[in-house]
């Protein structure tokens, strides 16, 4: 049975508040100790691009990882393209703000022209095919 199979349900048959399966119940059940630990691979990572390896200097280690990077990039990979291009040009933001950080809640009349200008040029290419 899975969680959401043990949780009680009321007289409708929607799930009741709270649970009577959770840990206060069954204080048995904590891990005190918390999740084991696991080696950490940035940590891993870089005592290997300190030392080096298998002959190689860190410094070797670093300029092949990014040829290989480059490499993905420029045979079309857009994962790989999207990091360099990050790495470089910084992360492209997640929405578009107006000149003082906040939303965009209106155009102000140069903007309007400036947009009217561009539809019409637009109807006009439009009209000439």
């Amino acid at each position: 049975m899975n969680n959401r199979e043990l949780q009680e349900r009321d007289e409708k048959g929607e799930f009741s508040k709270g649970n009577s399966m959770g840990f206060s119940s069954h204080p048995e059940n904590i891990n005190k100790d918390g999740r084991p630990p696991r080696p950490s691979l940035t940590r891993m990572l870089n005592e290997i691009l300190e030392r080096g390896m298998d002959g190689k200097t860190g410094e070797e280690i670093q300029l092949e990882l990014l040829e290989s990077a480059i490499e993905q990039a420029k045979s079309g990979n857009a994962a790989y393209l999207k990091e360099i291009w990050a790495r470089l040009e910084g992360k492209v933001p997640d929405r578009i703000a107006g000149h003082d950080g906040g939303p965009i809640n209106k155009i102000d009349e140069e903007t309007r022209k400036r947009i009217d200008q561009i539809v019409a040029a637009a109807d006009r290419i439009d009209e000439n095919n």
